[in-house]
C-alpha cells in the first residue's frame, strides 16, 4: 500500500517526513517516480495525471491539495474514485488575508464548504469572508 504524491516537491518533504513517523506502514511516491503502480491506493495531488484509472489500477481516494477541487477535472476520473478535499488552515488564513477579488474562487470554495457541509465550524462574517480561526 502505497501514496503518490503529485504536487510541489520541497512541501512534498514536508508530507514524507509525516508520513515515515506517523504512518510507517505506507509507502511514499513522489511524482513521476511511481515504483510499482499498482500498490498505490492513495493519491495527494493539485491535479490528477491523466488517464489516471489505466495509470493506477487500485487506487482508493484522490486527495485534493487544494482550497477546493475545482482545478480537477472531475469527467476524467473514475465515477466510483472518492475525492477528498483536505482542509488546512493555511489554506483558509492564506484566503481570508487576500484581498477579495483577487483570491475570490478560494473564498466562495471554504465559504460554501463550511456553511453547507460543516455546520457549527464555518462562520461566515460577511459574504466571501471568514474568520481564519474557525477552521482550527
Amino acid at each position: 500500500m502505497a501514496l503518490l504524491y503529485k504536487s510541489d516537491p520541497v512541501r512534498g518533504q514536508h508530507w514524507q517526513a509525516l508520513f515515515a513517523e506517523h504512518a510507517p506502514d505506507i509507502a511514499w511516491r513522489a511524482w513521476p517516480d511511481l515504483g510499482n503502480p499498482e500498490e498505490i491506493h492513495y493519491l495527494a495531488a493539485w491535479q490528477a495525471p491523466d488517464n489516471v484509472e489505466q495509470l493506477l489500477p487500485n487506487l482508493k481516494v484522490l486527495f485534493a491539495l487544494s482550497a477546493g477541487v475545482d482545478q480537477l477535472d472531475l469527467e476524467r476520473l473514475p465515477e466510483a474514485l472518492p475525492v477528498v478535499r483536505l482542509l488546512d488552515p493555511g489554506i483558509t488564513r492564506a484566503c481570508v488575508n487576500t484581498p477579495a477579488g483577487r483570491c475570490s474562487a478560494c473564498t466562495a470554495t471554504c465559504c460554501a464548504t463550511a456553511s453547507n457541509s460543516m455546520p457549527g465550524i464555518g462562520r461566515r462574517t460577511r459574504c466571501g469572508q471568514r474568520r481564519a480561526d474557525a477552521w482550527v
